[in-house]
């Protein structure tokens, strides 16, 4: 039986933020932009707070959705 040996984690210098921002850069859609950039304040408020926060992006998330179409 081959023994596993377990890997040091590794290392990064990016802060938490770093490593979660958005490669794909604004969508193009200034109502969407604004719900994203919205739960950049995530890290700021406590845990407790996030549901509210995600709640209001789901709500303008659907607005934005439903006018897809208007035009």
């Amino acid at each position: 039986m081959e023994e596993q040996v377990e890997q040091p984690h590794e290392q990064h210098d990016q802060s938490p933020a770093e490593s979660h921002a958005d490669p794909a850069g604004p969508t193009g859609h200034p109502g969407v932009d604004e719900v994203v950039a919205s739960l950049d304040r995530l890290e700021e408020l406590p845990v407790s707070d996030h549901v509210a926060v995600f709640e209001a992006a789901h709500a303008g998330l659907r607005d934005a959705l439903s006018r897809a179409g208007d035009g």
